[in-house]
């Protein structure tokens, strides 16, 4: 079905259920590493200022 679908539409890829799952979880695990750095930054950022108002006069 997929090597005739594929033959009418020119040859080009189509993207399965299983290919659109698979980076739906890649996308997934990408946003939270993404969430993680940025609080991360955040919380260093934040670190960062307490130190600058405590040391300076």
């Amino acid at each position: 079905m997929v090597s005739t679908m594929r033959g009418s539409l020119g040859g080009g890829d189509i993207a399965t259920k299983t290919n659109i799952h698979n980076l739906e979880v890649k996308m997934n695990k990408l946003e939270l590493r993404l969430t993680l750095r940025l609080g991360g930054l955040m919380i260093a950022v934040g670190g960062l200022v307490v130190a600058l108002v405590k040391l300076l006069p």
